[in-house]
């Protein structure tokens, strides 16, 4: 039973703060960089119910009315159109 060191993050940690990033470098804003700080596989959004409806019908987003994602779902290589996507519904 030796000491193993244990990753300082879980995945699903490092897709909250790859998505905060991506929005803060889209939007020059820090608006949503408490994402980064959530812990575990979901992410409360704060986005309006209108807003994510729109994400789910316009961009097959999906994540519950009061706007909760599965951040460890998000694959890597699509945070960045996630970010995009999230701006666009938001203006």
């Amino acid at each position: 039973m030796g000491n193993r060191a244990q990753p300082d993050a879980r995945p699903h940690d490092h897709a909250a703060r790859k998505l905060a990033e991506a929005i803060r470098q889209r939007s020059n804003s820090k608006d949503f960089d408490f994402i980064a700080a959530h812990r575990g596989m979901f992410s409360l959004l704060g986005l309006s119910n209108d807003v994510v409806e729109h994400l789910k019908a316009a961009n097959g987003v999906y994540m519950i009315g009061d706007s909760r994602i599965n951040v460890a779902g998000i694959p890597e290589d699509r945070v960045g159109d996630l970010a995009e996507a999230m701006l666009s519904a938001s203006k």
